[in-house]
């Protein structure tokens, strides 16, 4: 076996520029479609395939074990971008859904660039790879919408792939596809993940530092067509069943992450904080382990919203750390400024972890995440014809499904949540929990008044 030397123990051997900044690049990755089970790193899924570089990265800074994201991605990247409920931000559901084509993240929300901006005195430069996907669909593809939302920077397709024709007649793929390329938009050849990662190691040479870069690749949604033969090490065909193309899209990813950090300029790789997590969890129809079967991505069940984290680099302590405290999506907002000694202050639904980033003694920041979905997006209270949502403390798990009766989990015994506590003799331990989660439903509700609709 050959033996490599930590990412970061090589880049510290490199001689750095003088005066390197006294806050840190950071490295926001949100990969798609994927939840704990994907990952052979989680222990889930006895079938999960291996993803050396995020093993590595978890080997070397800290993976965490209770992170949750929303049921699907334009509501949970809308909530990491503005660090507040989807009552607040509006996308209740995906983009583009049929009941809400043209939904479109607000101007008036500020968003994490936009913060970064304030709080540092313009200090930090920014930019965006990837699917943005919180925007109106009808927008032409050379509109610069996500430079318009404060970043300095673009180059991605905003969209999940195969939504557009190509001029020539025919749909994208993820080897054809519109992006924006900086200055505009045009057709690009190419695998789309070598492509983003190609994209985003440019910024990380061509921008000041310290910078903050949010990079959301398109793997591993849907479509699924095989990987380039270098990216491609299990051979799999255009034939194999989709859970095997679903996996080699993602061990192509992390083939590309790799390549990403071994690239990087080992100085600028020595000042950068890495925050990796999934935006929802994986779909049904190629989930696996003891979720199979179990409601997947769409659902406030485990298998929709109980996502990989991991952070590593310049701020993180204590290398192999798993961390078990609770920490949601809409935190990354405040981790960010915090890690950035931004003086701006986060929505209260963002909670900092930069605490555990660095392995600070104390209480975790919070006791208890809340994720929801509804349908349409930016739809009133009175107006929605769906309402998913559910909070987890330490142990235990409320969900509910409409008007459906709560369906109430101890996730320490029953981590699938085939049981509904609430059917049977209710301890008072579940009784307070049921009672405690209650208190946070009323709480979300108190405080939706639909701001995008004053």
């Amino acid at each position: 076996m050959v033996q490599r030397a930590p990412l970061l123990a090589v880049a510290l051997t490199a001689c750095a520029p003088e005066a390197p900044p006294a806050t840190p690049n950071v490295l926001v990755v949100l990969i798609d479609d994927v939840g704990v089970d994907a990952l052979a790193l989680y222990g889930v899924n006895p079938d999960a395939p291996s993803t050396p570089t995020l093993e590595r990265l978890a080997a070397e800074g800290v993976l965490f074990r209770n992170a949750y994201a929303s049921p699907v991605c334009s509501n949970t990247r809308a909530g990491l971008l503005t660090g507040e409920l989807p009552i607040r931000h509006g996308f209740g559901d995906a983009n583009g859904m049929p009941a809400d084509p043209g939904a479109t993240l607000s101007f008036d929300l500020t968003l994490l660039p936009e913060a970064l901006d304030v709080g540092t005195d313009g200090t930090y430069a920014h930019a965006m790879v990837g699917k943005w996907h919180v925007h109106d669909r009808t927008i032409p593809e050379a509109d610069p919408v996500v430079t318009a939302h404060g970043f300095d920077e673009y180059r991605g397709h905003p969209d999940n792939l195969g939504k557009r024709d190509l001029p020539d007649g025919n749909g994208e793929s993820p080897y054809r596809y519109w992006s924006w390329r900086g200055d505009a938009a045009r057709i690009v050849d190419g695998y789309v993940t070598t492509d983003e990662i190609d994209d985003t190691l440019r910024l990380t040479r061509q921008l000041p530092e310290p910078w903050f870069v949010y990079l959301a690749p398109h793997a591993a949604h849907d479509p699924w067509p095989p990987p380039p033969p270098d990216l491609n090490p299990a051979g799999v065909t255009a034939s194999d069943p989709a859970a095997e193309r679903y996996a080699a899209s993602l061990v192509a990813l992390d083939l590309e992450l790799g390549r990403l950090l071994a690239d990087m300029r080992p100085h600028v790789l020595a000042r950068t904080t890495i925050l990796l997590l999934g935006d929802n969890g994986t779909p049904g129809d190629v989930m696996g382990g003891p979720f199979a079967g179990r409601p997947a991505k769409g659902s406030v069940n485990e298998g929709g919203i109980h996502v990989p984290m991991i952070a590593w680099g310049r701020d993180v302590e204590g290398a192999g750390r798993e961390v078990d405290d609770l920490v949601s999506h809409f935190d990354v907002f405040a981790t960010v400024l915090d890690l950035a000694e931004a003086d701006y202050p986060p929505p209260t639904s963002s909670v900092s972890f930069a605490g555990a980033l660095r392995g600070a003694d104390g209480p975790p920041a919070r006791s208890v995440v809340y994720q929801e979905r509804f349908e349409p997006s930016f739809a009133l209270p009175a107006e929605r014809t769906h309402r998913y949502r559910a909070a987890r403390g330490a142990r235990y798990k409320l969900i509910r499904y409409d008007a459906q009766p709560d369906y109430l989990v101890d996730l320490r015994t029953d981590p699938t949540e085939a049981s509904n506590l609430l059917d049977g003799p209710v301890t008072a331990d579940a009784a307070a929990a049921h009672q405690a989660l209650l208190d946070v439903f009323a709480g979300v509700d108190a405080d939706d008044d639909a701001p995008w609709a004053r």
